[in-house]
């Protein structure tokens, strides 16, 4: 029997084209490590590469949440460590610790996702295809039970996307790395450029693929707080792809 590791631990260093004009590194591109990180142990989970063990399965990413206290500079070295949650249901729980080079906790991540069979286009739980995973009773970094993200009407910025090749992933599907710069891109410029964004909370409800065309808005909550929500659509069909709630400081 293969001996499961039910924790695992990577290490990146922030290079030139993962930073932005303050020479940090971006959000996207923590949220990359933290896919590949993922990924990686998943590679491990299941004792051979994760996209070999059933072409007919993939793990679809329901919800992220991230929260930064900083973000590491160019050049520096962090280390995230990643462990799954007991399984309940359909939905598997994953977080994530990020550590700078002293091994100050300088973020956290969580994230759901659920094993979704291609042909017969549903969600399946991993006991139903025979899996069986190592999972961690260590505490989750972040306490989230994936409420419901709320939008308001009062949408104030709005821009149009025709997704493109370059857009894509594997699957042909706009990666969900790319949906969040999406939602972050349609503020203005003083909130990339000088407000710390301190977390961001995502709900992946569907997607869009190559030659579609999307339709991504945003605007602040009414109770203020530097909290904004954000939904990508569908232009063709108005179908909800994302909905994000942004969280501000600074």
């Amino acid at each position: 029997m293969t001996k499961f590791i039910s924790e695992y631990e990577e290490t990146f260093r922030v290079e030139l084209f993962d930073i932005n004009q303050k020479g940090e590194a971006t959000i996207l591109t923590i949220a990359d490590f933290l896919q590949q990180t993922g990924m990686n142990h998943a590679f491990r989970l299941f004792e051979s590469a994760a996209l070999s063990m059933d072409k007919e399965t993939a793990f679809v990413l329901t919800r992220l949440k991230i929260s930064m206290e900083r973000y590491p500079k160019w050049r520096e070295n962090i280390f995230i460590h990643t462990w799954l949650s007991p399984i309940e249901g359909k939905y598997i729980i994953r977080n994530f610790e990020i550590f700078d080079g002293n091994k100050n906790l300088i973020g956290a991540a969580i994230n759901s996702a659920t094993p979704f069979n291609l042909k017969e286009r549903r969600a399946v739980s991993l006991e139903e295809r025979g899996y069986h995973i190592a999972v961690s009773s260590k505490r989750p970094p972040i306490e989230h039970n994936f409420e419901k993200i709320f939008t308001e009407e009062n949408y104030q910025w709005e821009k149009t996307i025709d997704v493109g090749f370059y857009d894509c992933d594997l699957y042909g599907h706009v990666n969900n790395v790319k949906y969040i710069g999406w939602a972050l891109d349609v503020l203005p410029d003083k909130f990339n450029r000088s407000v710390f964004l301190k977390e961001v909370d995502i709900n992946f409800k569907s997607e869009v693929n190559y030659h579609h065309r999307a339709h991504v808005k945003a605007g602040q909550y009414s109770g203020g707080n530097n909290q904004f929500f954000h939904e990508i659509t569908r232009d063709d069909t108005g179908k909800t792809v994302i909905v994000m709630k942004s969280q501000w400081s600074g």
